[in-house]
């Protein structure tokens, strides 16, 4: 899934890169959360991270991988699409674009 393929299906975006103050306009609401960004090995753009929270915003700024990961990618977006049922979509999500940092729903 590419990032014209998550628009178009209703994923939103703060439509920026290399932005540090990306939490400011995330809801703080449960939802379902992608990041995606450039991968250097080999160079392209994938989705890194797949993810759920209850209040986007704070998990942004709190989550150990997340901040690892928007430390060393400059070039990053996050989506989001609000759910009720975000257990189920962030498991089928991960198993079906299988994300290089998210390992415990690959198997």
């Amino acid at each position: 899934m590419n990032n014209i393929e998550l628009q178009k299906n209703g994923w939103f975006t703060n439509n920026r890169y290399c932005d540090t103050n990306v939490s400011k306009e995330l809801p703080e609401t449960e939802c379902v959360y992608i990041i995606y960004g450039i991968v250097f090995i080999p160079y392209s753009k994938e989705i890194l991270y797949i993810g759920r929270s209850k209040n986007l915003k704070k998990r942004i700024r709190n989550h150990e991988v997340i901040n690892t990961l928007l430390t060393f990618n400059d070039h990053y977006q996050v989506y989001f699409k609000e759910t009720k049922n975000s257990n189920l979509l962030e498991k089928d999500l991960i198993k079906a674009n299988k994300p290089i940092f998210n390992i415990q729903y690959i198997k």
